[in-house]
């Protein structure tokens, strides 16, 4: 459908996204259209293409997918646009004046001899530079606006492109189109491909070859965890990316490594980016020299440490106290109640009897709560304890080997979670002398950035490892506990006993567990256990997409617990439509984001955080969240940085321990359905897990002990770097 007509009023306008609501006047009418814009005013004159859509709560409306700003012609035409909030300080006495005197050649005079906008009272040089700024910025944005549509990109895609280069898009995707993939979010190679076709790039360029095997080196790592590729996946992926492995694949390689992007290793040609061949390198000379320095172990008084944690000690609790004293460095791994948190609060008490200062440091927030509840201790996220500043894709600690942290011992929780880049900051700030206990589970999930450390570290052979099988008392009285265990060793979990903590409940098809999960999240479980659907029910998924997908189940339970009612605000962010009183996630660090508790300021929210979204500004200019208390104020263009929470996937739950988790366990994708990943979930219950959906399929989950090895090297790293160090 095509319309032509004047912009008559905007309801809505996202500054940082450009989506827009507005009402299109028209010979038949008034049409509402909503659409993304790279700028939009009332007063335009504009023809737009779409489709007409039916809103529950808006009714009939356009969604453009192109649109066009019509150049006005006619004496009306120019006036209505001058007068328009599009170009300042005019308005409609002033646009009258001027199309009176110059007629319809207005637009061009006042763009090429603004001063005569000097004989209009109240027109000083100040206001006629910034009329014809804002005149030629017109211009400018329209015409970039046609030539990104004619390579094809949607009005979403051409606003983010326009907010990244603004007025030198085209320059700039001439230059180097590729460079979008880097630059530009939501563009992926095979975007940017198109367009570099559409610009004039052979498909056997030079160019060509070297975005694409920079592209498959950066989604190994984003996608897969992988520190490089080996020769024959690398030529696997050129030829699905770019249909055959060009000729000038290594001129290309040679290229990317003298620009320093790569890093290939003589001897197993392994092609490296090169700030994670820089991160193992620095990881591994770290910890060996943290190792091999010479230093006193820590005495131990065994029976006044015993008395200080309230427990007496095992053999095996007893030999990770005495490694702790005796190493430097030192691993503890262990599944569910076998005791990591006793072996951390007794390392506490080993390095206050030694007189060391402790920092205690979790990977996400709501790990670093737990191990402060636990311990009685002040922990910080990783990210706050090395001082991140700035945003998650351009920062860098304050602490560094200049800046040392100001601590004698650091423990680190979940360390599974923990990448290889934040593994190098971290061990880049130790100081010296430092000691460094590393807690975690090998049987989780790996982290979600590149590496694999945790499981690197016990591979290699030389960092000092406990290992933690024996279950407590306390713990062999959960079933959620012993179900992990049993997972974990491909035994399938015993559910629906009387009085337990751990259910499975079968149904019909996927549309029948999604229903069932919303009733047990809003009903049932509030109604038998008390559990708040806000505070204590967390629902968990492997998928994003599907009927049991975290997507739509986020939708079914923000319809049900908080639907919408007049005087509640709501805003639609890309595809989320979040609304006050929601559960909402942060999904990325965010160093600088202010907030304010009871009087006092701060900064930084950190990915995997929760909170309730408590305002949305009506002119959608600022939303308000609040982290247990702490308020954080969001801005346009930190909107993306939230996603709702009232269902995660697992691996986002990673680190977050809750009173309840509600697991849907349906058919999908084999690789997301694996026995790690079912452990891992099953292991974010604290006093009630409950699975719901396919016998067969949990069964599959438990068979499946899939885990794809990561192209990580540290334990190579490792061995390499103490030979080298002993032979100095």
């Amino acid at each position: 459908m095509q319309v032509k007509g004047t912009v008559s009023k905007i309801r809505y306008r996202n500054e940082e996204s450009g989506w827009t609501v507005c009402v299109l006047s028209t010979p038949d009418g008034d049409l509402p259209c909503v659409g993304t814009f790279f700028a939009l005013s009332e007063g335009e004159d504009m023809a737009f293409e779409g489709d007409l859509v039916y809103h529950p709560k808006y009714g009939e409306q356009l969604s453009v997918r192109k649109f066009q700003k019509i150049e006005p012609t006619t004496t009306e035409q120019l006036e209505r646009y001058l007068a328009s909030d599009a170009i300042p300080h005019i308005g409609p006495k002033r646009a009258h004046q001027l199309v009176e005197e110059y007629g319809t050649n207005v637009l061009t005079i006042l763009r090429e001899e603004p001063s005569i906008l000097l004989q209009l009272r109240g027109i000083g040089p100040v206001k006629a530079a910034e009329i014809q700024e804002a005149l030629i910025a017109q211009e400018a944005s329209q015409q970039t606006m046609l030539y990104l549509q004619g390579l094809g990109i949607g009005p979403r895609t051409a606003q983010e492109i326009y907010r990244v280069y603004g007025q030198d898009a085209k320059e700039q995707i001439e230059k180097d189109p590729y460079a979008l993939v880097d630059q530009v979010e939501g563009i992926g190679f095979l975007t940017a491909d198109a367009i570099a076709q559409k610009t004039g790039v052979q498909k056997d360029s030079l160019q060509r070859t070297k975005a694409g095997i920079a592209y498959l080196c950066e989604r190994a790592a984003l996608s897969d965890g992988a520190c490089y590729l080996t020769d024959k996946e690398l030529d696997r992926g050129l030829e699905k990316l770019l249909g055959e492995v060009p000729s000038s694949k290594e001129e290309a390689c040679f290229d990317l490594i003298l620009k320093q992007r790569l890093v290939r290793d003589t001897k197993t040609r392994r092609l490296y980016l090169r700030r994670l061949d820089t991160a193992e390198h620095d990881v591994a000379q770290r910890l060996v020299t943290l190792l091999e320095e010479p230093r006193e172990p820590l005495s131990v008084d065994l029976e006044a440490l015993q008395r200080a944690i309230g427990l007496t000690a095992d053999a095996q609790q007893q030999a990770a106290i005495a490694e702790a004293a005796a190493s430097p460095v030192l691993v503890i791994t262990g599944g569910p109640g076998t005791g990591k948190t006793t072996i951390v609060r007794a390392g506490l008490e080993l390095f206050d009897e030694n007189h060391l200062a402790t920092a205690l440091a979790a990977p996400t927030g709501r790990a670093a709560k737990r191990l402060e509840q636990s311990t009685d201790r002040e922990a910080l996220t990783i990210h706050r304890l090395l001082g991140y500043r700035g945003g998650e894709e351009t920062s860098l600690p304050e602490r560094n080997a200049e800046n040392p942290l100001d601590a004698d011992a650091v423990i680190v929780d979940e360390v599974s979670m923990v990448d290889l880049q934040l593994m190098a900051h971290l061990t880049s700030a130790l100081s010296d002398t430092a000691r460094l206990v590393l807690v975690g589970d090998t049987d989780q999930l790996p982290s979600v950035g590149a590496g694999n450390v945790l499981h690197d570290l016990i591979a290699s052979g030389i960092i000092p490892t406990v290992r933690l099988e024996h279950i407590y008392r306390q713990s062999e009285r959960s079933s959620i506990v012993q179900n992990a265990h049993r997972v974990r060793r491909g035994q399938a979990p015993v559910a629906n006993e009387d009085a337990g903590d751990f259910f499975f409940l079968p149904t019909r098809n996927v549309r029948d567990a999604a229903d069932l999960i919303e009733d047990l999240v809003t009903r049932r479980l509030p109604a038998y256990y008390g559990f708040s659907p806000f505070e204590d029910i967390q629902v968990l998924s492997a998928m994003k997409k599907g009927e049991c997908g975290v997507i739509t189940l986020n939708e079914l339970l923000q319809r049900a617990l908080n639907p919408p009612r007049e005087g509640k605000n709501e805003m639609e962010v890309g595809d989320h439509l979040f609304r006050e009183g929601d559960r909402v996630m942060q999904i990325k660090n965010d160093y600088d984001l202010p907030w304010k508790l009871h009087g006092d300021e701060g900064e930084g929210v950190y990915n995997g955080d929760f909170g309730v979204l408590t305002a949305i500004d009506p002119d959608g200019d600022a939303m308000t969240v609040d982290y247990d208390g702490r308020l954080a104020h969001y801005e346009p263009k930190q909107f993306r940085e939230l996603d709702l929470s009232y269902a995660i996937t697992i691996h986002k739950s990673q680190g977050s321990e809750f009173p309840c988790v509600v697991v849907a366990i349906v058919p999908g994708a084999p690789m997301l359905l694996t026995r790690n990943i079912l452990y891992t979930a099953m292991t974010r219950a604290r006093n009630l897990c409950i699975c719901v959906g396919d016998t067969a399929t949990l069964q599959r989950m438990v068979e499946n002990n899939y885990t794809r090895r990561r192209n990580a090297s540290l334990d190579e790293r490792l061995r390499d770097a103490l030979t080298r160090y002993r032979e100095i």
